[in-house]
């Protein structure tokens, strides 16, 4: 039997050597260490190939600068359209509302926003702003479906609200029941408020849709109609700071002689502001414009068509 006062060993090598507390605690706490270490290193130095490179812009896009691509559309024969009973489209169905949502997301949502609030991105800086869809205080026409759709067809002067009158008639009713489902309390419409509608849009009597043909054969045409059209010159002085204002807000940097090309082919443009308007929002791009040239007020038009008119005259005069 060991003697009580013997002493205790301290070398690993003796026998009857055993560690003590402190010592397996500070090798469990090394060994932690050295594990994670290891985790870390090979975390850090592992090698991540993205699924995606990130894309490199040169600038910040405002939204009024957004470009949809667009598909050319196919070469397409005009038909008869069916008549439309005014009392029976007056009734919202499931379909409709359906079929309105659709549309109105792919027409409407830009400006007046995903939920008919006036929010829209491209609806920011429009003067005045898109009108928030939920709420019925603020009209400038009555709230009534039929109201709607006449709205939808023909547009809202004195606003931005353009006309969606390339809609089917069915389209036209669809949106305008989704419209109306976005603020309960609305104006009904009354027998004789849809006869009245009926009558300005001939809607029992049915439409004809016209003939289609692609963009590009569209503007072969006018290419070749145009091909003897006189040249026009720039003018080296003008005094206009109005224009020029809006000129430089509107054309694309490097977009000058597409624009000047444009304008040369077709110089319907010169007697007609809404012709100008036509040839530069078809495709903005193509036309050396910025896409934010969509949003111009009337007033801008009409300052921008007199300005280019005295920029870019005649070669005679």
């Amino acid at each position: 039997m060991r003697h009580a006062m013997e002493p205790r060993p301290v070398k690993p090598t003796d026998p009857r050597w055993k560690p003590n507390r402190t010592v397996l605690v500070l090798g469990v706490i090394v060994q932690f260490v050295l594990i994670g270490s290891a985790v870390w290193y090979s975390e850090m130095t592992a090698t991540v190939v993205p699924a995606t490179p990130p894309k490199l812009v040169s600038e910040v896009i405002s939204p009024e600068d957004a470009v949809f691509a667009d598909t050319d559309i196919s070469a397409r024969k005009g038909k008869q359209l069916p008549p439309v009973d005014v009392r029976k489209a007056a009734l919202a169905d499931p379909k409709q509302l359906s079929d309105g949502f659709r549309l109105f997301t792919e027409n409407c949502a830009s400006c007046h926003g995903p939920s008919g609030r006036g929010d829209g991105p491209a609806g920011k800086t429009l003067k005045p702003t898109p009108r928030d869809l939920t709420r019925l205080t603020g009209w400038k026409n009555p709230t009534r479906l039929s109201d709607v759709f006449r709205t939808v067809t023909v547009g809202l002067a004195g606003t931005q609200m353009p006309a969606f009158d390339y809609l089917t008639h069915e389209q036209r009713f669809a949106t305008a029941h989704f419209v109306v489902s976005l603020a309960p309390g609305r104006q009904i419409d009354t027998e004789a408020t849809l006869a009245a509608l009926d009558q300005e849009f001939a809607l029992s009597a049915g439409a004809k849709e016209p003939n289609v043909i692609p963009l590009a054969t569209a503007m072969d045409r006018m290419l070749a109609e145009r091909a003897a059209t006189p040249a026009l010159r720039e003018s080296a002085t003008i005094d206009d700071e109005a224009g020029q204002e809006v000129f430089k807000k509107v054309v694309e940097p490097g977009g000058k002689d597409r624009l000047l090309k444009l304008l040369t082919t077709n110089q319907s443009w010169r007697e007609d502001v809404a012709r100008l308007k036509v040839l530069a929002t078809v495709d903005p791009i193509a036309a050396g414009f910025r896409p934010r040239v969509r949003l111009l007020a009337d007033t801008e038009w009409q300052t921008l068509h007199v300005y280019l008119k005295g920029r870019y005259p005649l070669g005679d005069q």
